[in-house]
Order: C-alpha cells, then sequence, then structure tokens
C-alpha cells in the first residue's frame, strides 16, 4: 500500500470520536474524551481503507462472502485485494454505484480462505459473511489496524473452535503476543508469544492450541512491532453439555472506555445471554452491568454490580438471574464506576425454539444459533447496516437504543442493492430516552432482495441489527456501522 494511503487512513480513522451517553438519571458532569470505536465509521465524502481479517473458521467447506455499500451520493471505485499466508492475490476492481450496495463471493478472487483489504475512492459501508452447513455470521469489516486489540470472550471447549486471523497487509513484519485472562490471572502461553506476521500476509492461530477446553476467556492481542487487523472465528458444532451450534464471527475492540452499550439482546428459557467485563488495567476496577427492558423503563431490575481484578474478567450470565425479564428484548449498558476503561462483550446462544407464545420478533425463526460481539462506545446520527434479506432463507431486523435524556426521532428505510428506495413503508419512530424499539424487515416490507437498512436520527443512538440465517439454522447480533459527516463535525459527550 503506498504511504499516502496509509496516511489518509490513519489521519481519517484516527479522528473518530465517541458519542456516548448513559442511561438517563445519571448524576455528574459528563467528561470530553475521544475514543476510537470497535467497529470504524464511515466518513462521509472520504474513501478509506478496509479490513476483513478473518479467513479461517475451523470447519472443511464455507462460504465466505463481502458486502459493499456506498453511503454518498457519488460512485464509488473499489480496489479488491485478497491475502493468504504466502502473500497478496491477484487484486481486481469492482464500482459501486450512488447508495448502492455490491456483492463479492470470494470464491471468485482465488478461494473463501483469504483475508480482504478494500481501498475505496468514495465513503462506503463494508461487512462480511461466513456460512457453512451448521452455521452463519456476518460482521463489519475494520477500517484500521491496532496495536492492541481486546477479545472478552472466546472459547475452547471440547466443542468449539477458535481461530484468530492476524491480517498484516503492510509493507513491515509483524510480531504479535496474545495475553489470555482467566478470571484467577493472567499469561501469555509460550505458543502465543513472539507471533511473527509477515508483511503481506495473513496468519491463522487455532487459540485452542494453546489454552485448551476453557468455556470462557478473554484474550489480548498485541503488537511488538508493526500493526495487524485482528479477528476471532469461534465455531461450535452443537456437541457440547450445552448444544450451542454455530458461528462467532468478533472484530476485536481496539480501544477499552469506560462505557459500553448494547443496544440489543434478548431473554427466554431457551436462550443463554452472558455479559463479560474485562479489566486490562492492573488496578482492580467494579463495574455496573444495567439491563434495560425495551419500553420498560418503569420496572427497570436492579443492576449487577460485578468486582473485576486487575487483567482479569467478571461474567454475569443474564440467563442464570431472576431480576432479568425472563422474555423480551432488552438493551445493555456497562459502566466502570470510577472512570477506568473496560471492555465489554456479550455473547447470546439459542439451543431450541421458542416457548410458545414469546411474542419477541424474530424469535420464533430461531431453533439454534449463536453470536457474540463487543459493545459499542459510540452513538451517531446516522447508521448503515449492509447485505440484509428477507425471505424463506433469512430474515432481520433492526435494534435501536437511544441513551440520551431527550425523545430520539428516528427513520429507517430499505435501500435495495441499486440504490433506489427498497422499502415500501420507511418506519418513523419516536424512542424515549433511555429506551430503545425494534423495526423488523417486516414492517419496512424490503422490495429487493438484498437491502441495505439505514437508520437516521435527529439525536445520537445506538444501532446493532439481528440477521436469521434460516438454511444455516443461526442468528447474528452485531452493531451496525455508523456514519459521521466529518471529524470537524463530532463533538465528544461522554467517555
Amino acid at each position: 500500500m503506498k504511504a499516502s494511503r496509509v496516511l489518509a487512513a490513519v489521519v481519517v480513522l484516527g479522528a473518530v470520536v465517541a458519542l456516548v451517553v448513559w442511561w438517563p438519571g445519571r448524576e455528574g458532569q459528563l467528561r470530553e474524551t475521544v475514543l476510537r470505536a470497535p467497529v470504524a465509521a464511515a466518513v462521509q465524502g472520504a474513501g478509506a481503507s478496509w479490513y476483513c481479517a478473518a479467513r479461517d473458521i475451523g470447519v472443511e467447506q464455507f462460504n465466505h462472502t463481502v458486502l459493499i455499500t456506498s453511503v454518498d451520493d457519488r460512485p464509488a471505485t473499489v480496489r479488491v485485494e485478497p491475502y493468504g499466508e504466502k502473500g497478496a492475490g491477484a487484486a481486481s476492481e469492482v464500482k459501486v454505484a450512488p447508495r448502492a450496495s455490491t456483492t463479492i463471493d470470494m470464491a471468485t478472487l482465488g478461494g473463501p480462505g483469504q483475508s480482504v483489504m478494500l481501498e475505496s475512492s468514495g465513503p462506503i459501508v463494508v461487512e462480511h459473511r461466513f456460512d457453512y452447513a451448521g452455521g452463519a455470521d456476518q460482521a463489519p469489516c475494520s477500517t484500521f489496524s491496532s496495536r492492541i486489540s481486546y477479545f472478552p470472550v472466546v472459547v475452547t471447549t471440547r466443542d468449539a473452535k477458535a481461530r484468530l486471523s492476524l491480517f498484516n497487509p503492510f509493507p513491515s513484519d509483524a510480531a504479535v503476543d496474545v495475553q489470555v485472562a482467566f478470571d484467577t490471572g493472567v499469561r501469555v502461553p509460550t505458543d502465543l508469544s513472539g507471533i511473527v506476521v509477515p508483511a503481506g500476509t495473513t496468519k491463522v492461530v487455532e487459540l485452542g492450541d494453546a489454552v485448551q477446553r476453557r468455556d470462557q476467556f478473554a484474550a489480548t492481542v498485541t503488537a511488538r512491532s508493526g500493526g495487524v487487523v485482528a479477528e476471532l472465528a469461534n465455531s461450535f458444532d452443537g456437541t457440547g453439555e450445552v448444544p450451542i451450534k454455530g458461528l462467532r464471527l468478533v472484530a476485536g475492540a481496539r480501544t477499552a472506555a469506560p462505557r459500553w452499550s448494547f443496544a440489543g439482546g434478548f431473554a427466554d428459557p431457551a436462550a443463554q445471554e452472558r455479559v463479560v467485563v474485562f479489566n486490562p488495567n492492573r488496578s482492580a476496577v467494579t463495574a455496573v452491568v444495567q439491563v434495560v427492558p425495551y419500553s420498560g423503563l418503569a420496572s427497570m431490575p436492579e443492576p449487577f454490580s460485578v468486582d473485576v481484578p486487575g487483567l482479569r474478567y467478571a461474567m454475569v450470565d443474564l440467563s442464570k438471574e431472576s431480576r432479568v425479564p425472563p422474555q423480551g428484548y432488552h438493551a445493555i449498558e456497562v459502566e466502570s464506576t470510577k472512570g477506568q476503561p473496560i471492555v465489554a462483550g456479550r455473547s447470546e446462544s439459542v439451543t431450541a425454539a421458542a416457548a410458545e407464545g414469546d411474542a419477541t420478533p424474530l424469535r420464533s425463526l430461531m431453533t439454534k444459533g449463536t453470536t457474540a460481539s463487543v459493545g459499542g462506545v459510540v452513538a451517531a446520527r446516522e447508521w448503515v447496516s449492509t447485505g440484509l434479506r428477507r425471505g424463506e432463507a433469512d430474515d432481520a431486523a433492526v435494534l435501536i437504543h437511544n441513551p440520551g435524556r431527550g425523545i430520539a426521532v428516528v427513520r429507517v428505510e430499505a435501500v435495495a442493492a441499486d440504490g433506489s428506495a427498497g422499502s415500501t413503508t420507511p418506519a418513523s419512530v419516536e424512542v424515549p430516552a433511555g429506551d430503545s424499539v425494534v423495526v423488523t424487515a417486516e414492517q419496512l416490507a424490503p422490495t429487493a432482495d438484498q437491502w441495505a437498512a439505514r437508520v437516521s436520527s435527529e439525536t445520537p443512538v445506538v444501532v446493532e441489527r439481528l440477521r436469521v440465517f434460516r438454511a444455516a439454522g443461526d442468528f447474528s447480533l452485531q452493531p451496525s456501522v455508523p456514519v459521521v459527516p466529518g471529524a470537524g463535525a463530532l463533538s465528544a459527550i461522554g467517555g
């Protein structure tokens, strides 16, 4: 990559500022701070590089698809370059019409098992999806490398494979350490120390070879030299004591922050939801985990308080807590009580069909599956999720949480792959302060087979999207991508 392109990407993406506020009623003055989002924003009017790191999900046969949506009124030219263990493959170029979407099957670029770098002339949103006979997941790609990446939720039980992809498309070699944190201690296994990722290559590390049969730990990827983009693929075959089956595709958090937010989650007797708080500090931290039921502010459950020793994690299994409403959607807020930086992750798994009478939208379509992600540290006025579908094989919903102190007036619409209006009934909703709403594909009535969801709000909100892969028997609950007008238009209001 040319030095000028690298410099431009660093300048644009290093300027992403977090807009984070806590639920209504929080006391104290908000402090201004600048944070790098764990899921990088698309900056209107500017091109950037995107990196899709994961290339091996622990199964023999799978499909790998890259999904691109333009977020500008001008066409974008995108250079797509695949990378493998031995270096870069043949690059290709695609053109994306204004506000339109396109899909790239990695099998056409030399095979699905490759990392991908995309360089665009205009602002775009990029996600990638893996699917196979036993599961599927789709997650946003990254717009920058990082010296450090946090993965608060990792599983290496007998039924699980945890493949960590380390992508180095840059001109210098990188040396990487992977620190492993348990609830009882921390170490850097010999096999995970000083991993060399040569320039212009991508390397896959099976974490289960070094950390065996653990149902939960946290991993921190630190580059001694150079830079990498790290992404985790955790696959489950359904043979464990808890029959979890499916794929978790997780981009590492590039920053720790005092406050984190998950726009959506759900509870019912056949769902398992866990929140993990990782403490990257050497001193102990106390954190609060607040579950906020949709339309349930009047009966919000008492928050969970967790003490987290230095360099360790603490977990709250929400599915085992009686104070969490037994059915329905909820948002989750996580905050360190003294403002120390922490990292929050969430996993959600389904092991059976929902109980009869459960009215949670889309839950009736899930009989199995699993997903995980880090939380969000940014709120924004515009969000985009790409590569959504609704039909016999898939369904989708958009989950919107308002962390502010006033009502958020929000518009949600489906946009067809050709950039035209793909929604027959765009949704306009008011979200009270601290509350959340779900907007389903059925409400939007998308007219296209594949579409992108665009969320615009008068005030900053937090957005995730839920995808159900019926054919693969899996689902995906991941953050949407914030779209911002430019660094100069951003102001920090929390952190």
